[in-house]
């Protein structure tokens, strides 16, 4: 490990240099996109073990943001003086990332197994012939468990708050320091490698996730073999933590190379093309204008408000704000939507997720630069090209809802004894009356090609070893009257049509990304580009990446059936309704591409008219520079 003393000793050395800092910038943002991709892979599967709502989780995603937007002057405004050591201060920040990943992974360690046998061992899974009077209180074991759920739910808040604090330092101090000791054109393209990890690095948490949650959640502390239950079981809880503790363990490794660098790198005489105060950067550029302003003896109100009163640039971001609220719920929820929708494990949802929405998501931004690139756009063509996205976009969601499984009929909760449709939950009926079924046991079987709440439900008085009943009194005494653990089957053949199509709108709404990123650069005069950066930066996380996860968690919870409820809270959702779930999630989406359509169209309009005034830089745009770099990157 190389000292503080030593680092300033050495700053000649060979590993002293913006190469190797960008080698050891692009392992910590490869940890940070892992860290990432494993919280979003299990989403679901922390949702059931700690039986929180959706709209819960909703809020664990978007504390994330809340702790970048939270601290993200004051790192930047201290962290970004010249007197500032950047590289120690990227090495503070890489430890208290994975710190907060770590306290996120916490409750595993802490809190009591999780046994899914729980509550048959004191209600009896199966009906009664002489019935026992259940205790419908709240017993020490259900007492325990809330209490533990609870402390779950806190440390997972208070765990992503601090990763997304410490990453606050190493994204923007990290790109500061490349863009302090190098040209502007090596600049941009060292801090283009650096935010491209976040490809590669999600992908494959999506795709690791998959495997871990073929795990059982406890597999280090009990024996696996007791495991009667595969991950095809809806109470399955796969090994979810593993992920994150992997990334913290990476976010320290990534740590250590950063001692080891100056506080400034011998840099050539070629390259000395700018004093430090004109440092620029993305999550810096609010606290950056605030130093120029001051040196410039300007208003930042008045500059603030000069560019917030230029409609084009109100209006991309808007638009803006649309699509990083739409990508948030679809990196949040697109793993459950899979489960639910197609009757896919926790584990299959992970894998899928890695391999569709992600990569469409890498090739959407690049396409959309390319455009822009190839046909040489101006500004009123690069508003009609987001505009036709985002008409495309639409047209693509609109079509996902209507390619949905028909849901599983489940006798009780969705349909009664005679496949008529119920308008509530009634699970007591003739034949299971006198069974004493407790209605928070939720175990799902298959009779005769209907599926039902759970072997007692159905009335099954006898239980075998493979996971079979018999005698059930719920089925037709003209069958064999043997039921079998889990859903019946659901032919449904919509799953590759529905990738296919979300393949398409993945790539129509990332392809907006880089068009709209340059909008905002030519709605502006050049002296306000940094603020307007930033104000944007602002937008899009304040109401656009931390409310919509839990917008879209709370419509989702509107769709469930039936409840989980331990000492008379509500916790997880056992059952959904299928096609009212597609309809409001996927309503949802269209109403915020509807959104994008209309302020894309009023940003055409207004450059369109501004234009013709002359008050539109209409250049052309090329590349994007080092200042956006860090936002495109953590949109992948």
């Amino acid at each position: 490990m190389c000292s503080f003393k030593m680092a300033d000793q050495h700053e000649r050395s060979g590993f002293s240099s913006a190469k190797w800092f960008t080698f050891c910038l692009c392992l910590a943002y490869l940890s940070h996109a892992f860290n990432i991709g494993s919280l979003f892979s299990i989403i679901t599967t922390i949702e059931f073990r700690f039986q929180l709502k959706t709209s819960q989780v909703g809020v664990i995603a978007g504390m994330y943001q809340a702790g970048i937007l939270v601290v993200s002057v004051f790192v930047t405004y201290f962290g970004g003086k010249p007197s500032s050591h950047k590289p120690r201060l990227v090495f503070v920040g890489l430890i208290i990332a994975a710190i907060g990943s770590f306290i996120t992974v916490l409750s595993h360690f802490i809190v009591d197994e999780y046994d899914y046998r729980v509550r048959e061992d004191s209600n009896v899974s199966t009906c009664l012939v002489e019935p026992l009077a259940l205790n419908d209180g709240c017993t020490t074991i259900d007492s325990n468990e809330q209490a533990d759920n609870r402390l779950a739910y806190a440390l997972a808040i208070i765990g992503q708050f601090f990763v997304g604090v410490g990453w606050t330092f190493v994204a923007t101090l990290g790109l500061v320091y490349i863009d302090d000791n190098v040209s502007e054109t090596k600049s941009a393209f060292y801090s283009g490698i650096a935010n491209s990890m976040y490809g590669p690095g999600t992908i494959i948490a999506f795709l690791v996730g998959g495997f871990f949650l073929i795990l059982w959640v406890d597999f280090d502390s009990v024996d696996t073999s007791m495991i009667t239950i595969d991950d095809t079981d809806p109470r399955w809880v796969g090994a979810w933590w593993i992920g994150l503790l992997i990334g913290s363990f990476m976010f320290i490794a990534s740590s250590i190379p950063f001692l080891c660098f100056p506080k400034k790198l011998p840099i050539s005489s070629s390259e000395q093309h700018k004093d430090s105060s004109n440092v620029q950067n993305t999550e810096m550029t609010l606290a950056g204008e605030v130093v120029a302003m001051k040196e410039k003896g300007k208003s930042l109100g008045k500059s603030i408000l000069a560019v917030c009163s230029t409609p084009p640039f109100i209006f991309v971001a808007l638009a803006n704000v649309t699509i990083s609220a739409l990508t948030a719920a679809i990196g949040s929820f697109t793993p459950k939507f899979f489960e639910t929708q197609f009757g896919l494990t926790a584990a299959d949802a992970s894998i899928l997720t890695g391999l569709i929405p992600l990569p469409a998501y890498g090739i959407g931004i690049v396409i959309g630069g390319y455009l822009v690139k190839r046909f040489e756009l101006k500004a009123q063509g690069i508003a009609l090209l987001s505009l036709l996205l985002s008409i495309c976009a639409t047209a693509f969601a609109l079509i996902t809802m209507f390619l949905g499984c028909s849901p599983n009929k489940l006798i009780g909760v969705t349909h009664d004894l005679q496949l008529n449709e119920l308008d509530g939950v009634s699970l007591t009926w003739e034949c299971n009356a006198n069974c004493s079924c407790a209605e928070n046991q939720y175990k799902p079987i298959c009779l005769e090609e209907r599926n039902y709440f759970s072997p007692c439900h159905a009335g099954c008085i006898n239980e075998y070893s493979n996971m079979t009943y018999s005698n059930c009194g719920c089925g037709s005494s003209s069958q064999s009257n043997l039921a079998t653990e889990g859903y019946c089957d659901n032919e449904c053949n919509t799953l590759i049509p529905f990738s296919f199509i979300l393949f398409l709108l993945v790539i129509s709404v990332a392809a907006q990304e880089m068009p709209q990123l340059m909008l905002t650069f030519r709605s502006v005069p050049k002296e306000h580009k940094s603020l307007a950066l930033g104000i944007r930066y602002i937008l899009i996380g304040a109401l656009g990446i931390i409310p919509a996860p839990i917008v879209y968690g709370s419509l989702i919870d509107l769709t469930c059936l039936s409840w989980n409820e331990v000492c008379g809270e509500r916790g997880a959702c056992w059952v959904y309704d299928v096609e009212l779930y597609r309809y409001y999630y996927i309503g949802l989406s269209v109403f915020i591409l509807v959104l994008d359509c209309l302020f894309c169209f009023l940003c055409w309009l207004t450059i369109k008219r501004n234009g013709a005034k002359g008050e539109i830089e209409d250049t052309v745009c090329l590349a994007p520079s080092a200042d956006n770099a860090a936002y495109i990157g953590e949109q992948i």
